[in-house]
């Protein structure tokens, strides 16, 4: 038996037609009929965008009470926030001012910080040698830290205001 092979290039086949794509469509969707999408299926897929950064662990605030300001005049920001890992492996200490804030990671080495604001935006942020950093008060308001560390950890601290 004797099979007969025929190969095509690319520049062989015919333009693409819009109409005829448009009737074969319709004519899929005829022969298939209606397939409506399952009750609460896009509540749950947007319930799960909520979810796009789970693989990153949280770096919880140590000391909750110092960074409430209840009953306080003026600057109404701590002096020290402290966030740390749960197994201990990063601790990131901030000191707050009006200006912005100074920093420093302690554990893991780091390959990248960046602070990130409410909108989504996020500016990288310079660390030395030591796990010192700087920021400034831009954008203000409230942000938290994004940091990832040299064996690809992500750690995300919680929201404070800057």
């Amino acid at each position: 038996m004797c099979t007969t092979v025929r190969s095509f290039r690319v520049t062989d086949l015919p333009p693409p037609d819009p109409e005829a794509d448009a009737r074969l469509l319709a004519e899929l969707s005829a022969a298939l009929g209606d397939d409506p999408l399952p009750e609460g299926l896009l509540a749950r897929a947007e319930g799960l965008l909520a979810f796009a950064d789970v693989d990153a662990e949280l770096a919880a605030l140590l000391d909750a009470a110092a960074f409430e300001a209840a009953g306080t005049r003026g600057d109404a920001t701590a002096e020290l926030l402290t966030f740390e890992v749960a197994d201990g492996a990063l601790t990131v200490e901030l000191s707050l001012g009006r200006g912005g804030a100074e920093g420093q990671l302690l554990g893991d080495p780091v390959t990248a910080l960046a602070v990130e604001s409410t909108d989504g935006t996020r500016r990288a942020v310079a660390v030395d040698a030591l796990g010192r950093f700087a920021l400034t008060a831009e954008p203000g308001g409230p942000v938290r830290l994004r940091i990832t560390t040299d064996d690809g950890r992500t750690v995300v601290t919680d929201w404070f205001p800057l």
